[in-house]
């Protein structure tokens, strides 16, 4: 009886319940904030395979990052890609669809984010470059729109003070910047003193356009310029020389001019380094006297060797054996990676997704990327890295809500961090430039594996020892920066024979002292001697235990 009264009652209450947790769970599903909408805009120039800052070449990068971002993100950011056609330059502009203005005032909207990304100035041949004011003031309309923007291969130099406020959402994440190279350079030279340098840059075939002429010529350079450039005697005085790896007579000559006037070189080149140092070991020149400085500019790459000893095609075992005892005094230069990641088979998982874009995308066959993938590799590495990077920034800000839309506020956030990624570690300092870490390494005989003694931490200013002197340095460590008796040995001379004559001088007087010396101690001794037998014992005055020499041997 009780429960058929309150039957119904028990119904109407949970049919109350049912329907108040339907109502709070659609306002809570309405409630809930929508994902906000992130565009990433690439704007630049497809010009080709052979261009580093060639949408041809970032644009399957860029959209291959976006796309990761969104799968990661998806909750809270939309993540899309768009390439309008807009040009870094201005002087290039010949329509209005090519004004990156055009694209953006059509698109924004109230709440909607913008990432600008592009690799930096025009294809070598167009009349403006990255730092040129036509490019400049295409970023300055960015940093108008308060919108982040990033440059991923060439960098931009934001330490001037005459850009900042152009620039004030710009961040510089090049990967391998060619100015970051330059300076570990310069530190290694003042780390040891060598102020007598010997800058070698190997002109290869002779094509301007070549991916490795257009990469170290201005870097030998920039380094001779920062040389001349410093305060007298801090860091020398540089000699330049020209050579072409692929003639004999070219490399008999910077052997023997680099005899002549130094004992440290630094070679601009890639492959013509182990055509030079078997040269060089035919002349004796690869006994530990001379220093070999090399930079490999794309240590990303797997199975690379131009830098090396090795050659695949190279079965000859006495050229071989040549091979790797003239690296013995080779010291590479090259970024540096924590971790396992050149280990594996990552990078080239990137660059297979990347060449399949290629083909899709621009309708670029693999066969355009076959003669020198690394530099791609290194780049796509570099742009991928920098987009996954902003992309945990803006993640970080929606969850401390603050304003997506204020790039300013996104760039502080970046600014003196270093922060861990899947591939290495990136440091961005207070100017939002990244500063990349570098190694300076050296080869076992037998090894194509280099063991690095030196590290250049992004944001340091010196070079970090790990160990003390190269591994298997065939000479006398450090490497003085003149001999003794000058680099042609002419000091030791005749010309000499007077400062010779007083070192003798001197030497022989030192002799006379010291023999005089033992003399009168021998005396003294033989006095102290007979005294004792005369007591029938022998003994040790305890005055003279401290005095009696001690030699010890010790291994390093």
């Amino acid at each position: 009886m009780v429960a058929h009264r309150f039957g119904p009652i028990s119904v109407c209450i949970s049919y109350i319940f049912v329907q108040h947790c339907l109502v709070v769970a659609t306002s809570f599903k309405m409630s809930r904030p929508t994902a906000v909408e992130v565009e990433v805009v690439a704007f630049g120039a497809v010009t080709g395979t052979r261009s580093r800052t060639s949408l041809a070449v970032l644009g399957p990068t860029y959209s291959l990052a976006v796309e990761d971002l969104q799968r990661k993100y998806n909750e809270s950011l939309h993540f899309t890609y768009s390439e309008p056609g807009a040009r870094t330059c201005l002087t290039v502009v010949s329509k209005s669809s090519e004004f990156l203005a055009d694209y953006y005032y059509r698109q924004e909207r109230l709440g909607k984010v913008f990432v600008f990304v592009h690799g930096g100035g025009e294809m070598p041949g167009f009349p403006c470059s990255n730092g040129d004011f036509p490019t400049a003031a295409v970023l300055s309309l960015t940093s108008f729109w308060n919108s982040l923007t990033l440059n991923t291969i060439t960098g931009i130099d934001l330490t001037r003070e005459n850009l900042l406020p152009m620039l004030s959402t710009v961040l510089s994440l090049a990967q391998n910047p060619a100015e970051k190279h330059v300076n570990v350079i310069v530190s290694l030279l003042r780390q040891y003193a060598w102020k007598t340098i010997f800058i070698v840059h190997d002109k290869i075939s002779g094509n301007p356009q070549d991916i490795f002429v257009q990469s170290y010529g201005p870097m030998m350079k920039q380094v001779g310029l920062l040389m001349l450039a410093a305060p007298r005697n801090e860091l020398g005085v540089p000699t330049f020389h020209e050579m072409r790896s692929n003639d004999d007579d070219s490399c008999s000559d910077t052997l023997a001019k680099f005899q002549s006037v130094s004992r440290v070189m630094l070679f601009g080149g890639s492959e013509g380094i182990r055509k030079l140092m078997l040269a060089a070991r035919l002349q004796n020149m690869t006994d530990g006297s001379y220093v070999y400085i090399t930079v490999d500019m794309w240590p990303e790459a797997p199975n690379q060797f131009w830098s090396s000893w090795y050659r695949p095609d190279i079965t000859d075992h006495a050229e071989v054996y040549a091979a790797t005892e003239a690296f013995r005094s080779v010291l590479t230069i090259s970024r540096y990676y924590d971790g396992d990641f050149l280990k594996t088979n990552r990078s080239m998982d990137l660059f297979r997704e990347f060449r399949r874009r290629t083909n899709t995308m621009y309708n670029i066959t693999a066969d355009e990327f076959t003669p020198d993938p690394a530099p791609i590799i290194g780049n796509l590495i570099g742009s991928y890295n920098a987009l996954m990077i902003v992309g945990e920034t803006i993640q970080k800000a929606w969850e401390d809500g603050d304003d997506l839309t204020d790039g300013r506020g996104l760039r502080r956030r970046l600014l003196n961090r270093t922060i861990s990624t899947e591939f290495d570690r990136v440091y961005i300092d207070n100017h939002g430039q990244r500063i990349p870490d570098f190694s300076v390494s050296s080869f076992s005989p037998g090894s194509l594996d280099r063991t690095v003694f030196l590290l250049y931490r992004g944001g340091s200013p010196f070079l970090e020892p790990l160990i003390l002197r190269p591994v298997s340095w065939p000479g006398i460590w450090p490497v003085p920066n003149e001999p003794v008796c000058g680099y042609r040995g002419v000091r030791c001379g005749i010309s000499q024979l007077s400062n010779l004559g007083g070192m003798a001088g001197g030497v022989v007087t030192s002799l006379l002292l010291v023999m005089i010396a033992g003399c009168l101690l021998f005396v003294r001794h033989y006095h102290k001697l007979k005294l004792a037998r005369s007591w029938n014992r022998w003994y040790i005055e305890h005055r003279l235990l401290g005095t009696i020499p001690v030699t010890s041997n010790f291994m390093s």
